[in-house]
């Protein structure tokens, strides 16, 4: 562990995973050298990791079965909605102090919050999560297609 800030902002405006989902934290890393860290948050059925690098945070879910297999947060919301709209735009996170930092985290855990209940299901059933990963496979062939039309 270490006295890193983005620990503690993360602990503290993620507990609601673990006061009212039954996660856990089960990882903090840091890698200094590239201004990398994370948290993760495990229960029976999925991770959620929370992570800064270079000053931006994301979060990334993944089934417990599949840990390799991570997933950003605005595609799986995409995914279960879609549409996206996450609230973020650079210019009000740009700002990458710890007040800057704490912000975001903040923002993400708003963003989370209100659908923690679909994703342990997306994350429990193997075929939903197959289902997510043909739709994200799908949705980079288009974006790909549109770089290339645009050539």
């Amino acid at each position: 562990m270490t006295d890193d800030p983005f620990f503690n902002s993360v602990k503290n405006h993620f507990q609601y995973l673990v006061r009212e989902f039954g996660f856990k934290v089960v990882r903090e890393k840091t890698y200094p050298h590239f201004d990398f860290a994370h948290v993760v948050f495990r229960s029976d059925d999925s991770l959620v990791k929370v992570s800064r690098e270079k000053g931006v945070v994301m979060v990334d879910i993944s089934p417990v079965i599949s840990p390799e297999y991570w997933v950003d947060l605005p595609a799986i919301m995409e995914y279960l909605f879609k549409e996206v709209d996450t609230g973020i735009n650079e210019t009000k996170f740009s700002d990458d102090s710890d007040a800057g930092i704490d912000r975001q985290v903040e923002h993400w855990a708003g963003v989370i919050k209100p659908i923690c209940t679909k994703i342990s299901p997306l994350t429990r059933d193997a075929s939903q999560w197959a289902e997510l990963k043909i739709f994200l496979e799908k949705r980079n062939e288009k974006w790909f297609e549109g770089l290339s039309n645009r050539q």
